[in-house]
C-alpha cells in the first residue's frame, strides 16, 4: 500500500463519519480496545487499508487532527513496504520503546507483522511479555497462521473482513464513471490497498499493473481448468512473474514496485479457486481443486520461507505432495 493512502483516508473520514456504518462500528471497537490493552492486532485480506484505520485510531487517541499525526513527537509508523522485517530491524525497533516519551504515552503502528521471521517474533515477544506501560502496538497481518501462537495469544484482535474492505472500495470509487468502477473493483478484488496503488498508477502512468493483474487472472484460470497445454502457459507464467519480482527487488525506484506479483498472483489464485468450488459451469473434479488449493497454501508458505520459488512453482503445477 502507498505510505500516504489519500485516496483510502479520504474515504474513511466519509465512512467514519456516518453513524452506524460498518467500517464506524469496528473502528469503534477498535479505539475502546486499545483503551484496555497495550497490543491490538487488525486481521485484514492483503492489500487492506489496517494500516490506515490505525492511524485513524492513534490520532483519536491523542485527540489531534488526522493529518498532523505524522508530526507527533510520539507517534511512530513502521510500513511494510512489501519487504521483510529483518532481526535487526524488529531488535533495533522494539529498543527504542523501551525509554518513557515526555507526554507518558507513545503509539506504534506496525504493518504487516507478519514479515518478521521467528527470531523477530521471539523478540518481539518478549515486548508484549513485559509492555512498556506508555506504548500501544496497533499491528496489522494477512497472515496470522503464521504468526507466534504465543505472539497471537498476547494480543487483541479486530477483523477487517471483505465486507469492510469492499465498503471502503465503494467509497474510494464514489466519483468515477460507472465504467470505470465497475472495472477498478474487479481488476483490484476490491481491496483499497489494490485499488489505491492503481488509482496513482493511473494517475502518474507508472508501471503496468494492471498487465500484471490480467496475466496472474490467466494463469490461475490455466491452473483451475488443468488441461495440459494450459499448465504448461501456467508454469512459464509463474515463471515469468518471479522474474519480474527479481528485477523489482534490484531496482533503485522502489516507490514504484509496491507490488509483488508472486502475492498477487496468490491473492487472485484464491479467489478463482473459491470461485471454482462453488461454481456449475467449470467442469473439473472437486478433488482436482481441493488438491490445487492445498498445494497452493504450500505454495505461499514457500515464499515466506524465501524458499527457491520457481522449484515450489514446479511442484505446484506438476503435482508434488504438498
Amino acid at each position: 500500500m502507498l505510505e500516504n493512502s489519500p485516496r483510502i483516508r479520504a474515504a474513511l473520514r466519509t465512512l467514519l463519519s456516518e453513524s452506524g456504518h460498518p467500517v464506524n462500528e469496528v473502528y469503534r471497537t477498535l479505539c475502546r480496545l486499545a483503551t484496555v490493552h497495550h497490543a491490538i492486532l487488525l486481521e485484514e485480506p492483503a492489500y487492506g487499508f489496517g494500516r490506515v484505520l490505525a492511524e485513524f485510531a492513534a490520532a483519536e487517541i491523542f485527540g489531534i487532527p488526522e493529518t498532523t499525526l505524522h508530526r507527533h513527537q510520539d507517534f511512530t509508523l513502521l510500513p511494510s513496504n512489501g519487504r521483510p522485517i529483518s532481526v535487526e530491524t524488529a531488535r533495533q525497533t522494539l529498543d527504542r520503546f523501551g525509554i518513557g516519551s515526555a507526554e507518558g504515552r507513545r503509539i506504534v503502528v506496525w504493518e504487516d507483522i507478519d514479515r518478521m521471521n521467528t527470531q523477530g517474533l521471539n523478540i518481539f515477544l518478549k515486548t508484549l511479555e513485559e509492555p512498556e506501560s506508555a506504548t500501544l502496538f496497533l499491528l496489522t497481518t494477512a497472515n496470522p497462521e503464521s504468526l507466534l501462537p504465543t505472539v497471537v495469544s498476547r494480543v487483541l484482535s479486530v477483523t477487517l473482513e471483505e465486507h469492510l474492505q469492499k465498503a471502503v472500495a465503494r467509497e474510494m470509487l464514489r466519483n468515477l464513471r460507472p465504467e470505470e468502477q465497475e472495472g477498478f473493483a474487479h481488476v483490484s478484488l476490491h481491496r483499497p490497498g489494490l485499488l489505491e496503488i492503481l488509482l496513482e498508477e493511473q494517475g502518474n502512468k507508472k508501471t503496468p499493473l494492471t498487465d500484471i493483474l490480467h496475466h496472474c487472472s490467466q494463469i490461475a484460470t490455466d491452473l483451475v481448468l488443468g488441461k495440459p497445454e494450459g499448465l504448461l502457459r501456467a508454469y512459464k507464467g509463474i515463471l515469468e512473474l518471479k522474474e519480474l519480482e527479481t528485477a523489482r527487488k534490484k531496482s533503485t525506484h522502489t516507490d514504484e514496485y509496491l507490488w509483488k506479483p508472486m502475492e498477487l498472483f496468490c491473492l487472485i489464485m484464491e479467489g478463482t479457486l473459491e470461485k471454482a468450488l462453488i461454481s456449475t459451469t467449470i467442469e473439473v473434479y472437486p478433488t482436482h481443486i481441493s488438491r490445487l488449493a492445498t498445494r497452493l497454501l504450500q505454495f505461499k508458505k514457500d515464499m515466506q520461507q524465501s524458499m527457491n520459488t520457481k522449484l515450489s512453482a514446479l511442484d505446484f503445477i506438476f503435482g508434488a505432495t504438498a
